[in-house]
């Protein structure tokens, strides 16, 4: 049975300090909630309207977790989302894993993408070019904020996303090849990448990379205008680098 301290408790894990207190985070949305009962992220609890319930039979069966029923307005009172007629499930945060980097695979390098919208639309396009690894400078938005989330459209459940000091992570592998953009750089059209792997950094959606790590970034790569504007969405410029990089590289 739902309960109103329940309520109250998902509710708190829209704010940073109570999911980092409870190790927990919340999905919202039915195809999300699929997703999640399809992988192997550990699940804490899920809520279901009994329209919807029938959607997730076979998740839930795989899981062998008792769903706990409750109205759309209540799921709308414990999440983010103004309406939310399917379900909710509230996810356990994992034990940080050390970072792989095996070879040929590029690893995605951000450097203080603070726009949540932003980090969560790269995780997606991580997703959808194949990149295995995500690395985090500890400046750059929290995964597990709610629109980071929403945004990875579910992609967080198959690119791990690392936080690390970002000057470490470079220099420890400065035998990589490293590509960033830049305002300034190589033509990324005419750009030949590493087959054998490499780092691909992004920088802070106002301020570019950092100048401590741009002077770590051995190949600095300019998307071209062709128009006026003055800068590109952080998450449509990695998409861009990706598809140019994937042209080039397989999986």
């Amino acid at each position: 049975m739902l309960t109103r301290n329940t309520i109250k408790f998902v509710k708190s894990l829209q704010q940073k300090k109570f999911r980092r207190e409870h190790a927990l985070f919340v999905v919202e949305g039915g195809k999300s909630v699929q997703e999640v009962l399809a992988s192997d992220w550990p699940v804490h609890s899920v809520y279901a309207t009994e329209a919807y319930l029938p959607a997730l039979a076979t998740g839930l069966r795989r899981r062998d977790l008792a769903p706990v029923v409750a109205k759309a307005a209540e799921l709308a009172d414990m999440g983010s989302y103004e309406q939310n007629d399917s379900a909710t499930a509230v996810l356990e945060m994992p034990m940080p894993r050390p970072i792989r980097f095996d070879q040929g695979d590029y690893v995605l390098v951000l450097d203080d993408i603070r726009d949540p919208g932003n980090l969560g639309g790269i995780i997606r396009s991580a997703d959808w070019f194949g990149v295995r690894q995500i690395v985090c400078s500890p400046e750059t938005a929290e995964l597990y904020n709610p629109k980071v989330i929403a945004a990875s459209m579910g992609s967080f459940l198959r690119v791990p996303v690392h936080v690390a000091a970002l000057s470490g992570f470079l220099t420890a592998h400065a035998d990589r090849a490293s590509y960033g953009t830049f305002l300034a750089g190589a033509d990324i059209h005419q750009t030949q990448f590493d087959r054998t792997g490499g780092m691909l950094v992004i920088g802070n959606e106002a301020n570019g990379i950092g100048d401590d790590i741009a002077a770590l970034v051995r190949h600095r790569l300019t998307i071209p205008r062709f128009g006026h504007a003055e800068s590109l969405n952080a998450s449509i410029a990695t998409a861009i680098v990706l598809d140019n990089l994937r042209r080039q590289v397989a999986v």
